[in-house]
């Protein structure tokens, strides 16, 4: 989901929270109708993706789900309520942090960037970013592409390689793989040196044999 009409559409009953039988917790997108995905063949997920909960992670989405949940007003829990609501003038006063009222386009389109903004986070950061990051991190785990995709939502796999950007890590190895290759490739060049120095005295020693034998063979007659 990239665009803010994306976000805007969103309602609370697109995620659903989950128990399954092992008694793990976790939330279910269901996506809707839009125009690459209207469910004809190709046109939809080959599943609905799922967040796990992870009770010792503090990041854990499940429990922000439920934190959510809890700051907003009871009577925004229905279905086809917005996911995204306007914050309360004075939240920190209240136990309830959000009013009945979906939050303003404009502000939908630069929360990220609001956000990273007041969490002192530079570049430039749109709300596109969220999932590039996503995406980009799963990449660099050596999640197989194809299963990205049924995550992700694209329709093919070469939209997954736009976010194929070498991590640290990786540009790293590549700079280690290099300087060995450079390494290896003198030596055999200094190799190839030397034993073009060692045949090439041979040459000059059976040439300067030859020519003795010669001046010999010629005092001789």
């Amino acid at each position: 989901m990239r665009s803010r009409v994306g976000h805007s559409n969103l309602r609370w009953g697109d995620v659903e929270l989950k128990l399954e039988t092992s008694g793990q917790k976790c939330m279910e997108f269901t996506e809707r109708a839009t125009k690459t995905r209207n469910g004809v063949v190709g046109g939809s997920r080959p599943y609905a993706p799922k967040m796990y909960e992870e009770k010792d992670n503090p990041r854990c989405p499940v429990a922000l789900y439920e934190f959510y949940a809890e700051k907003r007003p009871q009577t925004m829990l229905k279905q086809e309520d917005p996911i995204y609501l306007e914050l309360h003038r004075n939240w920190a006063e209240k136990n309830v942090w959000y009013v009945s009222q979906a939050l303003g386009k404009n502000s939908l389109g630069c929360l990220v960037k609001t956000m990273c903004t007041e969490a002192g986070i530079a570049g430039r950061k749109v709300n596109h970013s969220a999932r590039k990051t996503a995406i980009t991190a799963l990449v660099h785990e050596g999640v197989p592409p194809t299963l990205i995709q049924q995550h992700s939502g694209h329709k093919n796999l070469a939209s997954i390689n736009n976010y194929s950007t070498a991590s640290i890590q990786q540009q790293k190895h590549i700079s280690s793989v290099m300087c060995k290759l450079s390494s290896t490739t003198e030596s055999r060049e200094s190799d190839t040196l030397l034993q073009g120095d060692e045949t090439l005295q041979n040459e000059n020693f059976q040439q300067k044999k030859s020519t003795t034998q010669i001046l010999i063979n010629f005092k001789s007659h």
